[in-house]
């Protein structure tokens, strides 16, 4: 099986996780096959693993969003206002409107009515 391969990062970390695990049963200089054709020590393995992480992070490091929630900084406020409203349903205080259609959808059968009072 080859690094490569892995397609999500719960297989990767549970890949490394039985390599840790093999490391940890052979002497400190043993090299084991970590890859059908790759054979390493346990000091190369963590440095590998490192330079693996790190080139990872660093590729998708520059990457920028561009959905809609990003894009607009007021959408992100309406939330985090919608959020706290949700917040103040909990603590049994009437909350009568949500800013955005989304929460309204899911939550609007939350909602107090005017005619309560």
């Amino acid at each position: 099986m080859k690094i490569t391969d892995l397609p999500n990062p719960g297989k990767y970390v549970a890949w490394v996780k039985r390599v840790r695990y093999a490391f940890s049963r052979v002497p400190e200089n043993q090299e084991l096959r970590v890859e059908w054709d790759r054979w390493m020590t346990k000091a190369q393995f963590e440095a590998w693993c490192w330079d693996a992480l790190m080139a990872r992070i660093n590729s998708r490091g520059a990457e920028t969003c561009h959905c809609e929630t990003c894009a607009d900084p007021s959408l992100m406020m309406r939330y985090r206002r919608d959020q706290q409203r949700l917040r103040e349903i909990q603590n049994r205080v009437r909350v009568y409107q949500f800013e955005t259609a989304e929460v309204n959808r899911r939550f609007s059968h939350l909602l107090s009515s005017r005619n309560e009072m």
